[in-house]
């Protein structure tokens, strides 16, 4: 019995795992027709297009998200299909899309609401369904969008070997372009995607890019359809960025060529852009990857936060406040396992001094070292074709704590160690392929609550109640070189 009802909970897991990775479909039918046969094809009309004569409205399809729907299950394409196989189920030979919600904050799926149609003669009307051809017969055209709400996530679009473009949030941009035959599109952030396409000239293309959920910072998506279900959407698609229109020619060896403007042609429709328009030829991607591993050597003005006791005799206040500015030398080693996430080791150090004079010329002297080491998370954002980039680093680690001092002649020796946490935020220009400079704010903190007390008559162990810890946080302004590779 126990075995039965084991066997009965794990069978009820799997139909919701199997269940649950699917899109969410929801349907009302008016009205049943004997359903149609899987290979006849189901037009999809866009919601500013007019239905035809003699077309009867039998549904409502709903397809989106159940909160567990894989993103793979979920693209545009993928929940179109859906509303296809409900319109098949009811007998109907169209849908026409009513609404259209793109992934956003609330979901990273795609979400429509279609009617089923059922139209006489359908196949004899073409509402817009069949591809667009463009005038230039000797160009593909290529219209790229991207419009979904993943901020911060920005990839580079590759054609071949070579760089197309790169492809922010609320982007669009056409691309003539001329290819010797197949090709691959692709773009990487923590997963490469590709797909394999044969741009053929006279035709028009559209590619639909985002970002998909990924286990950092997502993973690339890559849609290209050449019938005009994506025309409207590109079309109407206000995008914040966008780029003038470009004219690429594919080399034999997968490198490519771009044109300012169309390259013109003889009469006999051959290519004579190479001798009527300057070109360039664009960056390949061993040329333009990024660095995987990155070596920094910084230095910088550096001043503690804590504030000072109030017990602090007066006299003895105008020296702490000086011993608080110092100087930072440090370095950071990171290695990148995607194109914005990786890990390293971070090293500072702090170092101050201070000495002065209080009550009958009595000398106070101290020289403090505050280093910390330990294991980062970083995060880089490109722009500007890599040469710049913000950077944002996490750490946690060890903190170390020396004071060699002196007072009155008396000298004594302060030794301790606590944890530290660090938050980094910085700048970096690469002026060549390997070297760059670079600019850092961070914040260090840490709190001692024990040490190690030597006045070279005794040696004690002093531990520090809640109200007299010290505190041991900084913050560092530095600036440095950076070597990469």
């Amino acid at each position: 019995m126990k075995n039965i009802i084991q066997l009965s909970g794990i069978c009820v897991i799997l139909s919701l795992i199997l269940t649950g990775c699917n899109a969410k479909v929801s349907t009302q039918i008016t009205k049943t027709y004997p359903a149609i046969d899987s290979t006849q094809n189901i037009h999809v009309l866009r919601w500013e297009e007019s239905l035809p004569e003699n077309t009867e409205v039998i549904g409502m399809v709903e397809v989106g998200d159940n909160g567990l729907t894989g993103n793979s299950k979920c693209t545009y394409e993928a929940v179109i299909e859906k509303a296809k196989e409900e319109a098949r189920k009811a007998g109907g030979n169209a849908i026409k899309i009513t609404k259209h919600k793109i992934p956003d904050v609330i979901s990273s799926c795609h979400r429509i609401t279609a009617d089923i149609l059922r139209i006489e003669n359908a196949d004899s009307y073409l509402f817009g369904i069949m591809p667009k051809q463009t005038a230039d017969s000797n160009y593909a055209t290529l219209n790229i969008f991207r419009e979904d709400a993943t901020f911060g996530v920005i990839f580079d679009l590759y054609i071949g070997k070579s760089l197309l473009c790169r492809v922010p949030h609320n982007f669009k941009k056409t691309i003539l372009i001329k290819a010797n035959g197949p090709t691959t599109l692709w773009a990487e952030t923590e997963k490469k995607e590709e797909l394999e396409v044969d741009l053929r000239p006279g035709h028009v293309y559209y590619l639909r890019c985002g970002v998909s959920t990924g286990i950092a910072i997502g993973r690339p998506s890559l849609s290209i359809t050449e019938n005009n279900a994506l025309r409207a959407d590109f079309e109407t698609f206000n995008a914040k960025e966008s780029e003038t229109q470009d004219t690429i020619i594919l080399q034999k060896e997968g490198t490519a060529i771009r044109y300012k403007a169309t390259p013109q042609t003889s009469a006999d429709n051959s290519i004579l852009a190479e001798d009527t328009i300057a070109g360039e030829r664009l960056s390949t991607y061993e040329e333009n990857k990024d660095k995987r591993f990155i070596l920094s050597l910084e230095g910088g003005y550096s001043r503690r936060t804590a504030e000072i006791s109030e017990e602090t005799p007066l006299p003895l206040k105008e020296h702490m406040r000086n011993i608080k500015n110092g100087y930072n030398i440090g370095g950071d080693l990171s290695v990148f396992f995607s194109k914005s996430i990786g890990a390293g080791l971070k090293f500072s150090m702090f170092k101050a001094s201070d000495e002065c004079e209080y009550l009958h010329r009595q000398r106070v002297q101290d020289d403090y070292t505050i280093p910390v080491i330990g294991p980062m998370l970083t995060m880089r954002f490109p722009f500007a074709n890599k040469k710049h980039c913000w950077l944002m680093n996490l750490s946690l680690g060890y903190m170390g704590y020396e004071n060699n001092g002196e007072l009155d002649e008396q000298k004594y020796h302060i030794k301790g160690r606590t944890l530290f946490a660090a938050l980094d935020y910085g700048y970096d220009y690469w002026f060549a392929t390997n070297w760059g400079v670079g600019f850092k704010f961070s914040i260090i903190t840490g709190t001692l609550s024990r040490y190690t007390l030597d006045d070279e008559i005794q040696k004690q162990e002093i531990k520090l109640d809640k109200d007299h810890k010290e505190g041991l946080g900084r913050i560092n302004l530095s600036v440095g070189i950076r070597f990469g590779k």
